[in-house]
């Protein structure tokens, strides 16, 4: 190789060199100014969240009550509330509306389902018998609804037979509630044809129509709200 060329190379290769350092020096002033920006909508978002958390916006944890003390998808709380629903006079302003769905939804006679809120006597949970004890009973004047109430936990021995015993003879219709709509286990065939089988998904589909269009009921009234927070359970939880 001739001098020539060897600094002609060498030009070349301090060239090339002052190129690279251009290149990274292009690329560390992208890198930074991506970086500013990055940390400028960092900054502004923390800002919007400071803004949402001061508004109440920015929440976490559920809404719904059941959900909020822990008993989703427990059986006494929900028994609890729908006895609450299901009594008319109940200060949830869906009047007559939800029971009357619910017996419709049940397929009891027309001898039941068109009771009026001063022909319910009463609505009780946890009635007991010397055999049985029934998680909802319905007072009528007409007789006794019988509500068995199922959500996780399984039929205990012969307990649907125990609690049609229990309870035939003061004229009673027997209601099996659960959460896919099931019929009972725990009684033989002549037994279970006595129990009419719901599911809680109809319980939703009701709720939400008594909510929404309740001609007899008072949009105003004050466990409205408690109302629709079961109604957020249902839909979060149960089904």
């Amino acid at each position: 190789m001739t001098p020539l060329d060897e600094k002609t190379f060498e030009a070349l290769q301090d060239e090339w060199s002052h190129v690279l350092e251009l290149h990274k020096a292009a690329r560390r002033k992208r890198i930074h100014a991506r970086v500013i920006q990055w940390e400028t909508r960092l900054s502004e978002l923390k800002d919007e969240q400071k803004r949402l958390i001061n508004s109440g916006r920015w929440v976490r944890g559920p809404a719904d009550i059941l959900s909020v003390i822990g008993k989703a998808r427990r059986e006494l709380y929900h028994s609890a509330i729908l006895r609450w629903l299901l009594d008319p006079l109940s200060p949830h302003g869906l009047g007559i509306k939800f029971l009357r769905g619910f017996l419709q939804a049940a397929k009891l006679p027309p001898l039941v389902t068109k009771l009026a809120p001063e022909d319910i006597l009463s609505i009780e949970t946890e009635v007991a018998r010397v055999e049985a004890r029934a998680d909802i009973v319905i007072s009528t004047v007409s007789g006794l609804i019988i509500i068995e109430n199922k959500i996780d936990a399984s039929e205990g021995d012969n307990q649907c037979q125990r609690l049609f015993e229990a309870f035939r003879r003061e004229n009673a219709w027997f209601i099996f509630l659960t959460s896919n709509g099931r019929t009972p286990s725990s009684a033989p065939a002549c037994v279970r044809a006595h129990f009419r089988p719901i599911s809680y998904r109809q319980i939703q589909r009701l709720l939400m129509a008594a909510l929404e269009s309740s001609p007899q009921g008072n949009p105003d009234a004050p466990g409205r709200a408690s109302a629709r927070s079961y109604l957020a359970t249902l839909q979060k939880e149960v089904l």
